[in-house]
């Protein structure tokens, strides 16, 4: 191999393992939503975030006296900055100044939304941050703060939060562990994950939480992928060097499932880039949050090879479950193959045991969208793919296929 080429190669999946903290926000603020109120014909910017995706439809919580006197208070995506989109008051605890509001945008939701999970639990002296539209420090900008103590319902956090990141989230290592509701000078308030998760179950939402060995401090999460992406780029770069056909065995994890079988892609590819076999051994053995995130940037930065086949991406999305699998095969929907058949759509969405219901209906539904279904899917075709889904999942599954 050119050894200007082999550098250039481990360069950038280095750079890409060594800003893993950094892409932690970056993927974060997917789930940051920024909210434009008016009262008494005044203009207030808050801060807002997806608590659910349906497929007609987003979700969104902030504290209530962000929208208080609008009922249809503009939104605005980190996915499609600067497009403002108009959404209405759902619910409101109005009256309570540390009360919460749920918002609804109407539409197909744009893709790479991402909606979090709940982090179980908050102690005093735990390292957090919030993003949000605090007054002089931009859009979806990241705050570090630390949870000074916990007060009843409120968790006080120290950190420079302004005005303009009421209603934001409070993360902890990738999870929401509460939602800011006031803030004074020296202080923010924020209401914990687990007042959250009940009041919005009492209005119909319900919430995930996050396992707690799944959440390990992004300093461990950022030295942990950086080693496996550093031992990568070295096993990636001697199997090119030697033709290595076979997968790389330094990527073995046997505390996962075993990836797929490295197959054949038969389509001429329409763009060069990286094929399944070498994304996936770049990915290595990251986290699961690091690792959908990883696949984002290298689909949005077109590292990958075009059309990927169904084999190829299930390589790719290996180790991923859940709501980091429905958001990897968001990544990838529009560089798969088209006509797509009943086994390699299964193939891509993954085991169906890994996934809630609605994870495997956003996913089915990025596909759709992305018009990858063969357009003569037989119904044992139709039936593989949509097995763990039922009731209305299933209908809005049927749905989404049948409209794109």
């Amino acid at each position: 191999m050119n050894r200007t080429i082999k550098t250039l190669f481990a360069l950038s999946v280095l750079a890409l393992a060594c800003s893993v903290a950094a892409q932690d926000f970056e993927a974060l603020k997917a789930s940051v939503v920024k909210i434009t109120s008016e009262f008494d014909g005044k203009r207030r910017t808050g801060t807002g975030f997806i608590v659910e995706v349906a497929p007609d439809a987003v979700y969104i919580v902030t504290a209530a006296h962000v929208i208080e006197g609008d009922q249809t208070p503009q939104i605005e995506f980190f996915v499609q900055r600067n497009r403002p989109l108009p959404a209405k008051v759902v619910k409101s605890e109005g009256g309570d100044p540390k009360g919460l509001a749920l918002l609804v945008s109407r539409g197909k939701p744009p893709l790479g939304l991402l909606r979090v999970a709940l982090a179980p639990e908050a102690r005093s002296g735990d390292a957090v941050a919030t993003i949000g539209f605090g007054q002089g420090q931009g859009d979806w900008g990241v705050i570090l703060a630390h949870i000074a103590s916990l007060d009843g319902r409120d968790l006080k956090l120290d950190g420079r939060i302004k005005e303009g990141n009421s209603g934001g989230p409070v993360f902890k290592g990738g999870a929401v562990i509460g939602i800011i509701t006031s803030i004074d000078r020296d202080f923010a308030l924020a209401t914990p994950g687990q007042f959250v998760r009940t009041i919005l179950a009492n209005w119909g939402v319900s919430l995930a939480v996050a396992e707690p060995e799944a959440q390990p401090s992004a300093r461990a999460a950022a030295e942990n992928a950086t080693k496996s992406q550093v031992d990568a780029v070295n096993a990636i770069a001697k199997a090119l060097d030697e033709q290595v056909t076979k997968p790389i065995a330094a990527q073995t994890d046997t505390t996962r499932p075993a990836r797929p079988p490295a197959a054949d892609c038969a389509i001429p590819p329409e763009r060069e880039g990286w094929s399944g076999k070498q994304a996936a051994a770049a990915l290595g053995l990251a986290i699961e949050m690091d690792r959908w995130q990883a696949i984002a940037a290298l689909a949005r930065n077109g590292k990958l090879r075009t059309p990927l086949c169904a084999e190829e991406a299930a390589m790719i999305l290996a180790g991923t479950t859940g709501a980091s699998r429905t958001n990897a095969v968001g990544e990838i929907a529009r560089i798969v193959k088209s006509e797509l058949s009943g086994p390699e759509v299964a193939m891509i969405l993954g085991s169906k045991r890994e996934s809630s219901e609605r994870d495997r209906l956003e996913a089915i539904a990025a596909l759709a969208r992305a018009k990858r279904f063969s357009r003569n899917l037989s119904a044992e075709e139709l039936d593989l793919i949509l097995q763990g889904t039922t009731g209305s999942n299933r209908a809005l599954a049927v749905a989404e296929i049948a409209a794109n």
